[in-house]
């Protein structure tokens, strides 16, 4: 891939963090226009359907080097997004994400080891999954409610 889509592709892979990090701020500093904590798991379900259409595309173009089905894994991933929309705002939702992006993380890892996903990419899904994990982490525990 050219270096000029490279850094497009980084910025806005970046840029698609910034909503995370919003939401921890404003959980953080207690702004009450909206649920800080909803917004980011919608967005956090939004995110892993997104990745589990990377997955879906790389086992469209190279299925024969692929560890295991990523047609099937990529589905998963989805519908687990979603079953986290459905089980908050019970504290399981940030799990079940987090658990989610780091399995589709650990996927990454194998498709780098196998030279299916190139160094710089698998560098900044490593990157942003940090960073969203982190954020989930940092929303699952910031003011949350008794219950």
């Amino acid at each position: 891939m050219a270096q000029r889509n490279q850094r497009l592709a980084q910025f806005l892979v970046y840029s698609g963090a910034l909503p995370f990090i919003a939401c921890v701020c404003l959980s953080v500093i207690g702004w009450d226009i909206f649920d800080a904590r909803w917004y980011g798991i919608s967005y956090g379900a939004i995110i892993l359907s997104f990745l589990a259409g990377i997955h879906w595309g790389v086992y469209l173009f190279t299925s024969p080097s692929c560890p295991q089905n990523l047609f099937i894994t990529s589905n998963i991933a989805a519908l687990l997004g979603w079953l986290s929309l459905l089980v908050y705002p019970h504290w399981a939702a940030f799990l079940l994400l987090i658990l989610c992006f780091s399995w589709l993380l650990l996927l990454d890892h194998k498709l780098f080891k196998l030279d299916i996903l190139p160094d710089w990419f698998y560098r900044l899904r490593v990157h942003a999954t940090i960073i969203v994990i982190a954020s989930l982490v940092s929303l699952g525990l910031v003011n949350w409610p008794a219950v």
